[in-house]
C-alpha cells in the first residue's frame, strides 16, 4: 500500500469516529500495515466501523485483519490464459 492510499483510507477513520490521529500514531499504523493492500486496509476500515464502538487502536485494525476472511472471488486476483485444454478456466474437466 502507497502511503498516499494510507492516508486517504485512514482519513476515513479519522471522520467517522470524529477524532484526529498524532502523526506519529499514522507512521506506526503505516510501518505495521504497508505491506497489505489499499483494497484490504478498505475491506478491515469497514469492518471496523461495525465493530467498534470507539475508534480502533492499531492491535484492533491488525486483528480484524487476521480475523477477516480474504475475498478470492475479485476479478483482480483471476487470470484468463489462453488455453486450449482447459479453455482458460484452469481446470479441464472430464
Amino acid at each position: 500500500m502507497q502511503v498516499a492510499e494510507f492516508i486517504q483510507e485512514t482519513s476515513k477513520i479519522e471522520k467517522f469516529y470524529n477524532k484526529k490521529m498524532e502523526q506519529y500514531e499514522k507512521d506506526i499504523w503505516y510501518q505495521e500495515l504497508k505491506n497489505i493492500t489499499a483494497n484490504r486496509y478498505a475491506q478491515v476500515i469497514r469492518k471496523a466501523f461495525n465493530e467498534c464502538k470507539f475508534m480502533p487502536k492499531l492491535a484492533d485494525i491488525v486483528a480484524i485483519n487476521r480475523e477477516l476472511a480474504y475475498n478470492t472471488n475479485n476479478s483482480e486476483s483471476k487470470q484468463k490464459v489462453a488455453c486450449s485444454k482447459c479453455n482458460g478456466d484452469g481446470v479441464i474437466k472430464y
